[in-house]
């Protein structure tokens, strides 16, 4: 996924325990967006080509392309000393769905592709993901990552790459535990959006928008590979890791989210993943 990225100088680091680390090797199309002039963070991604990373709209509609810039192979944000070193490139332009509108609704058609000036290189941290075209059943269990803020720490983002185990939950099932939240009684998930979560202290936070929501895929050879199904869409602090309360995410398997076109567009193509 990508992330944005800020400017700092290297503090004594302690790792977190509260959640798994993702090693730096598995989460390898994991990308960040930052402000090019301060290195603030801006949104998870994903790296769907070599010039481009898939994100939501709402975390980019506010900045130029010139204010911002793409990191990939990162694993810790406070270290410059990893064993395999981030690579950071400009941005070009941003392509972002054409129906959406962050008046109206902040998070339907939430899809944004930004290209990059200068093509990632390929390395053991630094790869492409598979873009789902279908999404599995709920119960499968999926995997989010990124660093968002710890959900018993609203003020800090977490330093190293986190990795939370998630069940798909049903559109019915989403729709009937979010309107006892402050969502409300009138909730209704909108079909670019899915779900997933709900298991408590195991969730994505403020700060993940953006990042991945990767599913299993069975492969013929009998190994098990994931693929790109969605993004983290909105995470309220107040529901963070909150028990049957499970996070959205932009369904990118939905036809109406454009994903494919909007890569035809700017004349690139995905990775399949099914």
């Amino acid at each position: 996924m990508v992330a944005l990225l800020r400017t700092r100088k290297t503090p004594v680091f302690e790792p977190s325990l509260k959640f798994p680390r993702a090693r730096q090797m598995k989460s390898n199309y994991l990308k960040d967006l930052r402000t090019r002039d301060n290195n603030d963070y801006i949104a998870g991604g994903t790296l769907v080509h070599p010039s481009a990373v898939l994100t939501v709209a709402h975390r980019v509609e506010k900045f130029r392309a010139i204010e911002i810039k793409c990191r990939a192979g990162e694993w810790n944000t406070l270290s410059e000393n990893e064993w395999l070193p981030h690579q950071e490139r400009d941005v070009y332009t941003v392509y972002r769905h054409p129906l959406y509108n962050m008046e109206e609704s902040l998070y339907f058609y939430d899809v944004a592709l930004v290209l990059l000036k200068k093509p990632f290189t390929f390395a053991a941290h630094v790869n492409l993901a598979c873009v789902s075209h279908t999404l599995p059943p709920p119960g499968t269990v999926c995997y989010t990552m990124g660093w968002g803020k710890d959900f018993n720490d609203s003020r800090n983002n977490e330093n190293v790459l986190k990795k939370i185990a998630v069940p798909l939950v049903s559109p019915a099932d989403c729709e009937r535990k979010l309107r006892n939240t402050v969502q409300g009684s009138n909730f209704t998930l909108h079909n670019t959006l899915t779900c997933a979560g709900g298991v408590a202290y195991e969730d994505d936070c403020v700060g993940d928008e953006g990042s991945p929501l990767v599913c299993p895929l069975g492969d013929p050879d009998g190994y098990i590979r994931y693929t790109v199904v969605g993004m983290v869409a909105y995470a309220p602090m107040d529901t963070c890791g909150a028990d049957g309360v499970p996070g959205v995410y932009v369904n990118i398997p939905e036809p109406d989210n454009d994903v494919d076109n909007t890569l035809s567009y700017a004349d690139l193509d995905t990775y399949p993943g099914q």
